[in-house]
């Protein structure tokens, strides 16, 4: 990219994209064809806040004094608009200047006096009428992109990062039908524009109708709000720009001619080769670079084996393609070169393409991960008669092979069977059971079908029990002709006393909603349990609404207590007009057992410096987390762990496993030497390495080859340039079986112990009917938007491969908002955190992510993981100086202080949850911790949370909290928290029989050793503000 003569401050924004379009009010193509080629609007605010060029009205109206034009040189190109409280914004007819259809809304904004997470709205773009298109910042500082009909709103996607200071750029496309674009960008301290797609899919977009006003400011705060803003070169554009044509834009906003549209020839041609396996064929994708579309060409495979060139033409605007048929591509490096010209025959351009044909296909064949054997720690499935037992759970089947009973851990979830149910004349529909017969039986998995009649139909069900629990639940109806029903449904009855907290992912969790009635929609996925166990159930898509039956999907609470999830199909008298189908599924948790001394476990890589602090660690599991982190110097590929040198990497694993601090420092690898003292054996220590499971790794060969049949348009991608890329994957068969495969190659050839998973149980809407991701329905295909039983296979298959390979292997995942526990099953470290929470974080996590969310999420136990948080004082953008032990040098957080971990880790220990002590956690507190409960010795501990311990700490309040971790022969660790902002007085009644060893009563401050003095079972306790004591009582 070229370098700009002047410099701005980068802003770092990981921002967001997404949403559904609207109706055009009025289109003047031909005139800005005529004019500004394919720009309807443009306003620089250099000499007024009228717009410079407008297709239809350039007259602002100006709402709250319509801001002031910023001359003291922070414009971005001459002045900007100030905007913001105090300063008011501008507005514009939308007649003429937007269309609906589809379009392009481009600008650069400054933050002049705020932060990203400032806890308030700021809203830039706003287009308005019966539809409507914008663009705002919220809590915790989520950038959206929405473009809405009157009748529907596509998902957000969203992300942030420190605007404050900086010249950000941002562009927004739209166009119906199609996917939603979000770019995000600035110029580096290089002068080089940096740009980064945020893209995520939303849905088909819908036509925004009856545009009337385009708002340009800050506004949409609260009378609270003191924000400024300034806001520079605004374009709006009557098409949907490509990335080729945004990164034109965003790299030549200093230089291109003010508001013009992009050049007809804005770019070198270039061709992308996407091999089509199955078809046999090589698609050669061209973008000539030429919008006016006057191209030809041909393209041809070198070197040729037996195939012919082929004809490049023109699919629209300045894309091309050719098709090269093949018959055998046997393994090796092709090129492919593309031939273009313009219709009159003159030579434009050849361009060379390189790709590689990577070798057979043989993970289609092998079925790596696949096992008739559950692998450790799981035991195999029990069956007896209508009986089907896992590990920790009791399934009794019922009616349709639905749960009758559920017993997880020795309760009884439910409050009464799950049940079908369908009515017709108001009367309940009577089934005549059929054939009901188990139809396979392994040690991992059972299945059992049956066939049930009625008037309305016949009705086929299928039941699948795996060995972790879960069940996998088909229904088919082929209905009569003419067959209606009134109300169709299926009702899950969950006991009160087993409903206290639920979690929906996308940070919806906490404490069950109160209230009779319906409290919550059960689209997609929940989990509604308690502390120790519970129950969650998902569906992949609403293909099971039936057309027009006004059915869904709902959480109510009875008149009893008791929480029924309800199914409703049909609601309303609704005729069949074709087959219906269900796939439900269900599990109770925990999925797993824990294994012995978990609370032992740590990261060893933040503590592998000159005072090697993991070589005296009481643990026979120390962890090596993505060490090293993917890094250009080293890694091939970001989102899989092939390396450029496998000698190299090996020679760090068995120096890791020996004990030694590994051959990576500072983003360095180093020679190979010895480790004075270490002897030759494992010590423990696990090398994981990072991995995605629900990405590929573009450039990677076989990814690139596959692509047509692995690449998910729908999802989320990074697609950029350099090593950080990653693209969505279709988890189809093919990719399932390839994953698990090359993971095995990985392992067997480098030697580490397991897998680090980013975007851990990341479950993607996702479109291929073919292979069940999605269904069809009138002739158009919808995706399924939770495809959750073949991400499942993914993990797995991925789990039962590391066990094989090495039994003492371990998954350790980066859950982030993804808690969902028939994927994360195969998960033995839950690692949420990382701006996982609505709000702005500040100097109080509980602020974000209250004792209940931490609960009913992060705590992980109840769903069969191992606790880790992680923290993300990096985001904590208004920590006060005395909170801060490092800033960096553009302000933000560093390290924080020793004080605010220990409010950190204090949290974590009230509710047993280890704190994995990276991203700006001080050391200087998490030593001293780790010392006491090395010396006390946690592997075998009782714990005793705040919220069932009244017995042993009486006198708790909201303000203060004390949770218990109990040896098995008498002493304990006691964490008395304080919530509030000021320091507190703890005055608690304690069972010190209970809690102490069989010696004399002794009670001390685990840090510091000193005597805390008690009066009888009486305990008063100076308690810092959001913050705790640890005493040992001994």
């Amino acid at each position: 990219m070229p370098r700009y003569g002047m410099l701005f401050p980068v802003m770092a924004v990981l921002a967001c994209a997404g949403l559904p379009g609207a109706k055009n009010v009025a289109r003047s193509e031909d005139v800005a064809k005529k004019t500004r080629g394919g720009v309807l609007f443009y306003a620089g605010f250099d000499q007024s806040k009228d717009a410079d060029y407008a297709a239809g009205s350039s007259k602002a109206r100006l709402h709250g004094g319509g801001g002031t034009l910023n001359a003291d040189g922070l414009g971005f190109r001459g002045s900007a608009l100030r905007t913001g409280d105090g300063e008011g914004y501008v507005g514009f007819p939308a007649k003429g200047n937007i269309s609906a259809k589809e379009g392009t809304i481009e600008f650069w904004i400054y933050a002049q006096d705020w932060d990203h997470d400032d806890g308030h709205f700021h809203r830039f773009i706003d287009v308005t009428g019966g539809g409507r298109i914008f663009f705002y910042i919220r809590p915790p500082g989520a950038g959206e992109f929405v473009v809405r009909s009157t009748s529907k709103v596509a998902n957000r996607a969203y992300g942030c990062n420190p605007l404050k200071g900086k010249w950000s750029w941002h562009a927004l496309t739209w166009k119906k039908g199609k996917r939603l674009g979000f770019y995000i960008g600035g110029i580096r301290p290089s002068g080089e524009a940096w740009i980064h797609d945020c893209s995520a899919e939303s849905g088909p977009v819908p036509e925004p109708e009856d545009l009337r006003r385009i708002l340009i400011g800050d506004f949409g705060g609260n009378a609270a709000r003191r924000a400024h803003t300034l806001i520079d070169e605004v374009y709006i554009y009557n098409r949907a720009l490509t990335r080729e044509e945004v990164d034109w834009a965003a790299a030549n906003s200093l230089t291109r001619k003010r508001g013009m549209d992009i050049p007809l020839d804005f770019m070198k041609p270039t061709a992308r080769v996407v091999p089509d396996p199955a078809g046999s064929t090589l698609v050669v994708e061209v973008d000539s670079g030429d919008r006016s579309g006057n191209f030809v060409g041909k393209a041809r495979l070198v070197p040729a084996r037996g195939t012919s060139p082929a004809a490049i033409t023109r699919t629209k605007d300045r894309f091309g393609q050719a098709v090269i048929p093949y018959t055998d591509l046997p393994q090796g490096e092709y090129k492919v070169i593309s031939d273009i010209t313009n219709r009159d025959g003159q030579p434009l351009a050849s361009v060379t393409t390189r790709f590689v044909v990577p070798g057979p296909p043989v993970w289609l064949k092998e079925k790596v991960g696949v096992s008739d054997t559950p692998p450790l720690p799981w035991t195999p499935v029990e069956v007896e008669q209508d009986h089907v037992r896992v590990w920790g759970r009791d399934y009794q089947l019922g009616a349709f092979g639905l749960p009758a009973k559920i017993e997880t851990q020795g309760a009884s979830m439910l409050a009464g069977p799950v049940s079908f149910r369908a009515v017709v004349d108001g009367a309940d529909v009577n089934w005549t059971p059929g054939s009901r017969r188990v139809t396979k039986k392994t040690k991992a998995e059972v299945v059992i079908a049956g066939r049930s009649r009625s008037g309305l139909g016949e009705l086929n069900w299928r039941t699948q029990a795996e060995f972790d629990g879960f069940l996998l639940h088909d229904f088919s109806l082929t209905p009569a002709e003419g067959a209606a029903v009134e109300l169709m449904e299926l009702r899950i009855p969950i006991r009160r006393e087993f409903a206290k907290l639920y979690s929906q992912g996308s940070r919806t969790r906490g404490f069950l909603p109160k209230g009779a009635g319906e409290i919550l929609g059960a689209g997609g996925y929940w989990w509604i349990g308690t502390d120790d166990f519970g129950l969650c159930g998902a569906t992949e898509h609403d293909g099971s609404l039936v057309d027009g039956g006004d059915g869904g999907f709902s959480i109510v609470r009875e008149p009893t207590g008791d929480i029924t999830v309800i199914y409703r199909f049909v609601g309303k008298r609704t005729v069949f007009t074709r087959p219906w189908k269900l796939r439900l599924i269900l599990e109770a948790t925990p999925t797993k057992p824990l294994p012995a001394g978990w609370r032992t476990w740590r990261d060893s890589a933040p503590f592998a410096g000159p005072s090697a602090d993991y070589r005296r660690w009481r643990s026979d599991v120390k962890l090596w987390i993505a060490y090293p982190w993917p890094h250009k110097a080293t890694h091939r590929h970001f989102a899989f762990p092939v390396v450029k040198d496998p000698n190299w990497f090996r020679d760090h694993v068995k120096n890791l496993h020996a004990g030694g601090p590994g051959m990576w420092r500072d983003n360095k690898r180093l020679p190979k030497k010895g480790t004075p003292g270490l002897k030759p054996k494992r010590l423990g220590n696990r090398v994981l390495p990072y991995s995605m499971f629900a990405f590929m790794a573009p450039g990677m060969p076989e990814c690139d080859f596959y692509w047509r049949e692995w690449y998910n348009p729908l999802g989320f991608s990074s697609l950029g340039q350099g090593l950080y890329k990653y693209a969505a994957v279709r988890p189809v068969p093919s990719y399932i079986d390839f994953m698990v495969w090359k993971h095995r190659e990985l392992i067997r050839e480098y030697g580490h112990d397991g897998l680090y998973v980013d975007f851990a149980g990341l479950c993607q809407p996702v479109l291929d009917v073919k292979h069940g991701l999605g269904y069809e329905r009138g002739g158009v295909q919808r995706p399924a938007e939770f495809p959750i039983v073949a991400n499942r296979e993914i993990w797995k298959r991925m789990y039962t491969m590391l066990r094989k390979e090495k039994p003492e292997s371990l998954i350790v995942g980066h859950t982030s908002e993804n808690s969902c526990a028939p994927l994360l099953s195969f998960l033995d470290v839950w690692e949420p955190g990382e701006g996982n929470w609505f709000g702005q974080l500040r100097d109080n996590y509980l602020d974000v992510l209250p004792l209940d969310e931490l609960r009913a999420e992060f705590r992980a136990q109840h769903f069969g993981g191992i606790p880790w948080w992680l923290p993300a004082w990096q985001r904590a953008a208004i920590l006060e100086d005395k909170d801060v032990a490092v800033r960096r040098e553009d302000g933000s957080v560093g390290t924080v202080s020793v004080e605010k971990t220990h409010h950190m880790l204090g949290i974590g220990l009230l509710l047993d949850i280890f704190v994995w002590p990276i991203t700006g956690t001080n050391y200087g507190a998490v030593r001293p911790l780790y010392a006491v409960q090395d010396e006390f010795g946690m592997a075998d501990v009782k714990f005793f949370g705040y919220w069932n311990n009244a017995k042993l700490i009486g006198g708790q309040t909201k303000k203060i909290r004390a949770s218990v971790y109990r040896k098995p022969r008498g002493g304990s660790l006691v964490v008395v928290y304080n919530t509030t902002r000021e320091a507190m007085s703890a005055k608690l009644t304690v069972d010190w029989d209970r809690l102490k060893s069989d010696g004399p009563l002794r009670v001390v401050d685990a840090y510091t050793k000193k005597a805390v003095s008690v009066s009888g079972r009486s305990l008063v306790l100076e308690v810092p503000r959001l913050n705790y004591r640890l005493l040992w009582i001994r």
